[in-house]
């Protein structure tokens, strides 16, 4: 009989669970409120981390675009410097030009000198030959 006063009970337990204590019952009322506030919690943070991915997807077009422009108005300084630095080279080849010019006219000018002072010579020394009645 002690047996099937054992099963009988052990039976019972499961047919008929034993209700939750208070405490348990506030431990779960607690956690069921934990839960709902970190849900809460979880859903504000994922608003906000939806917000910064917004932002920097936001800041990543815009490091997009102000590289593109960085890299277009550099190859323009390239290309205006490559300009400057080869007018530079035609003015410096001018004057250049220019100098070698000068020192040639300054020279043909120097030799024409002395020439027209030579034919001054030649022409003043056949005038003294001239007879003096014959101007």
């Amino acid at each position: 009989d002690g047996e099937e006063d054992e099963e009988s009970g052990r039976m019972a337990a499961h047919v008929s669970p034993r209700a939750p204590s208070a405490e348990v019952v506030l431990v779960n009322a607690g956690v069921a409120a934990s839960i709902r506030e970190l849900r809460g919690e979880l859903e504000r943070v994922h608003l906000e981390r939806k917000k910064a991915d917004q932002k920097a997807v936001s800041l990543h077009l815009l490091l997009q675009r102000t590289a593109t422009k960085l890299f277009k108005v550099t190859d323009q300084c390239n290309e205006a410097q490559r300009t400057v630095d080869d007018y530079k080279q035609k003015v410096s080849k001018l004057h250049e030009d220019l100098e070698s010019s000068k020192q040639s006219y300054e020279k043909m000018i120097e030799d024409l000198t002395v020439h027209v002072c030579n034919l001054t010579e030649k022409l003043a020394a056949k005038d003294a030959q001239l007879p003096l009645g014959s101007h």
